[in-house]
């Protein structure tokens, strides 16, 4: 979903303590916000021969460039273009000569030891040459003074480099920097999505409250426009998430009862787009985990029905196997809140269905980490509850070949060292 910023989080289970989370689907990683693509001027089809397209092309990387890194390249562009001692570095990037180019821009911001330069070099090669635009990001940050995107950038590769607390620090430079309450926006809603993956969960539910209550005012001020919408959206879910990790489970139900209002709203403009009804049944099944683990069992029971009801739409035909596995792990959330409300057989039923879904999956696709994820989950909820035929070795057999070729995730490890416990112990 485009508002989608973290990786799917459930409620924390009331009991037994030992049941899974609903396991993430690989394409769930954290996924960064983006500014209002208003903030910046599209940039005219390369078509257009305008040489300022002709550069952010040269610039984009493979993949391209995604709109808020095209955003703070067109400023970069801007400055380049305005050094005629650079003209050779700008024939340099058209020419496809963007190695040698990179070598000059390196060469003159090092000469200068200006922040502005190295801040500038690493915004321009950061889609292209991570590993050099780091170098310039991480002199511009020490030299300071903090740069908004220059350390949004350096956040997200220091975050990628598994150095979430140097994460932090420069995504703290970027909220310095904001000159506008759109980049603290974009800089609060960053904060969180590093806070989240290091486990600060009170941190993570500040920053993504004070990212809500700038996108809240934009909407008070007046601003209708989807792009508004949706980064609301996504800061809701993102503080639902947060407060998810942090046990706060009625701040949590409020958040994603709110997101799905705007989810809502997005999809009725565009009622056939299957992205926006993905977005809608992820709220949904959020909500109803939020909503079991507050014991509000009929809130929980709605909002999974129609989630349920939404992803068997998708996966109609089979054709989609994102979305045929979706559904796989709608019907084991659907599961989960039904044995908490205490219908066992409804439990057993959703269960069984979302495990024959998800067996299919990784038949028809065996590298499928998705629904080879979903099976080890249902096959875990069904072991807790007694379930004639699955045993705890079966579950463990399940997750060994996933741990193996490196398919768990950080928060599997627990459960996987649990169900070696417990298959020893049978």
């Amino acid at each position: 979903m485009f508002w989608k910023k973290k990786p799917k989080v459930e409620a924390p289970k009331v009991a037994p303590k030992e049941e899974p989370r609903r396991a993430d689907p690989p394409r769930q990683e954290a996924r960064r916000e983006e500014p209002r693509r208003e903030a910046a001027p599209a940039a005219p089809a390369p078509a257009s021969g305008d040489q300022k397209a002709r550069l952010a092309a040269a610039l984009a990387g493979v993949p391209p460039a995604s709109p808020d890194i095209a955003a703070a390249q067109a400023r970069a562009i801007d400055s380049l273009l305005g050094e005629p001692a650079l003209r050779g570095v700008v024939q340099d990037l058209l020419d496809g000569r963007a190695g040698r180019a990179f070598d000059a821009l390196e060469r003159d911001a090092d000469a200068t030891a200006s922040p502005d330069k190295w801040n500038r070099a690493g915004i321009l090669m950061f889609a292209a040459d991570r590993a050099r635009a780091g170098r310039m990001l991480e002199k511009a940050f020490a030299a300071g003074p903090p740069n908004f995107w220059g350390g949004i950038l350096l956040a997200r590769l220091r975050g990628s480099a598994g150095d979430f607390k140097s994460a932090l620090e420069a995504a703290g430079g970027a909220l310095m920097a904001a000159q506008t309450p759109a980049e603290r926006g974009v800089a609060h809603a960053e904060s969180a999505t590093i806070a989240m993956v290091q486990g600060q969960a009170s941190l993570a539910m500040q920053h993504a409250n004070s990212a809500v209550e700038i996108s809240r005012a934009d909407i008070k001020a007046g601003a209708r426009d989807p792009f508004t919408m949706r980064d609301l959206v996504a800061r809701l879910v993102m503080l639902g998430d947060a407060c998810v990790a942090g046990s706060v489970v009625a701040g949590a139900s409020g958040a994603y009862v709110s997101a799905l209002e705007g989810a809502r709203t997005l999809a009725s403009v565009d009622p056939k787009n299957p992205e926006l009804a993905r977005g809608v049944a992820e709220i949904l099944e959020k909500a109803a985990s939020a909503f079991s683990s507050a014991q509000d069992h009929a809130s929980a029971g709605r909002h999974v029905a129609e989630a349920v009801s939404i992803r068997r739409r998708l996966a109609e035909g089979g054709r989609d196997a994102a979305a045929v596995v979706a559904l796989a792990g709608a019907l084991n959330t659907s599961g989960e809140v039904q044995r908490q409300a205490g219908d066992l057989q409804g439990a057993k039923a959703s269960f069984d269905e979302a495990m024959s879904i998800a067996r299919q999956a990784v038949a028809r696709d065996p590298s499928d980490v998705g629904a080879k994820r979903e099976v080890w989950s249902v096959m875990w909820r069904l072991a807790t509850m007694g379930a004639a035929g699955v045993s705890w070795r079966d579950v463990l057999a399940a997750m060994e070949g996933m741990a193996n070729n490196g398919g768990l995730n950080s928060r599997d490890w627990p459960f996987y060292e649990e169900a070696k416990r417990r298959a020893a112990a049978s």
